[in-house]
This record gives structure tokens, C-alpha cells and sequence, in this order.
């Protein structure tokens, strides 16, 4: 109903003493044709901030549950996945992809790659353009350790025929005749003993 406060809608399935119920939201197929979709989707609001979209799988004494989010399979191309945080007229909103956290352990790893075949797909990373200011950074570290922080590595690999593949580091151009061009700098760690380069 309305009022000051919408009423909430709840679909809960039955608990368990093994296994919970599960519940399954599923749309229809379609033998010549395209099958239906599904939409979860949030009410917007006029005056303070749209409705939150919460997917989180279940925890868990041993472990937690997975989470899957994955584009349909196809003969010809499969589906796409794309996530992408909300467009505005001032400040976009920001996308995080973070591994899970440990009390007494290591932290999850996250792993940015394209899937193996025939001749795999490239990977991209990048901060996007400005059309009227500066575009952000992109940065590559390790993270802050008590003891020994992990490593940062570029490198090719090998390949059993043609040319090895090459690593190029460069700078960026100006069309600014007035400024210089982006440098490049190296410098090893400072310690007891100094790090080569």
C-alpha cells in the first residue's frame, strides 16, 4: 500500500534442518525465437536517493556461499556482463571489485583475465578520457605489509612459434608546443641497502 512508506514485498522459502528451500525466478524459453528476461530493478525517488539493489549469497560456518554472475552460452557469440556504476551530472558513481577479507588468513585474490580458446580475447585497463579536463590515474601496487609485500610484475610470455611479444612502457604526447612530453622514471626502494635498478 502507499503512504509515508511503501509496503515491503518478502519472498522467503522454507528453512531446513539439512538443506533450506531454494527459490528459483526464472523466465520463459522460446524455441524459435528469443527467450524472455528477467529485470530486478529499484524505484527511483525525486527528491533523495534511488532504491538500493542488495545480491549477497549466504554465510557460512566452513564457507560462504557463491555468488555467479555469468552471460548465457551460445554457438555464435555468448552473452555480454556488464557492471557499471550510476551516471550523473556531477560525479559518477564509483565501481569496486575487492577480494574478501580474512581475520587470520590471506584475503581472497582477484583475477582480471579473458578465458582461454583458440586465440583469447585482450584485456584492457585504463582510466577513461576527459573531454574537458584531466583523466584519472591508473595505479599498480602492492599493498602496505608488516613483513614482505608481494611483488609487481610485467611480463610476456612464451610462445612456441613467431616472435616473442614485446613490452612497451611510454610516456604520453602533448600537441602543446609550450609544454613538455610525459616522462619516464625508475627508482629503487630505500633500505639499509639501497635496491638496484
Amino acid at each position: 500500500g502507499g503512504g509515508t512508506t511503501g509496503g515491503a514485498v518478502s519472498v522467503v522459502a522454507a528453512s531446513g534442518t539439512d538443506i533450506g528451500g531454494s527459490v528459483a525466478i526464472s523466465s520463459g524459453s522460446s524455441s524459435a525465437g528469443m527467450g524472455g528476461a528477467v529485470s530486478v530493478s529499484v524505484a527511483a525517488s525525486e527528491q533523495m536517493h534511488g532504491g538500493a539493489v542488495n545480491v549477497a549469497s549466504g554465510a557460512g560456518a566452513t564457507s560462504g556461499g557463491d555468488a555467479s554472475l555469468t552471460g548465457g552460452a551460445s554457438a555464435e557469440a555468448g552473452g555480454s556482463v556488464t557492471i557499471a556504476g550510476g551516471a550523473a551530472e556531477s560525479n559518477g558513481g564509483s565501481l569496486a571489485l575487492t577480494s574478501g577479507a580474512s581475520l587470520s588468513g590471506s584475503s581472497g585474490g582477484v583475477a582480471l583475465g579473458s578465458a582461454a580458446g583458440s586465440a583469447s580475447g585482450s584485456v584492457t585497463v585504463g582510466s577513461g578520457a576527459g573531454a574537458t579536463g584531466g583523466t584519472g590515474s591508473l595505479v599498480l601496487s602492492t599493498g602496505a605489509a608488516a613483513s614482505s609485500s608481494g611483488a609487481v610484475l610485467v611480463s610476456a610470455v612464451l610462445v612456441d612459434s613467431g616472435a616473442g611479444t614485446s613490452v612497451t612502457l611510454a610516456s604520453g604526447a602533448t600537441n602543446d608546443m609550450s609544454n613538455a612530453g610525459g616522462s619516464i622514471a625508475a627508482s629503487a626502494g630505500a633500505g639499509g641497502v639501497g635496491g638496484s635498478v
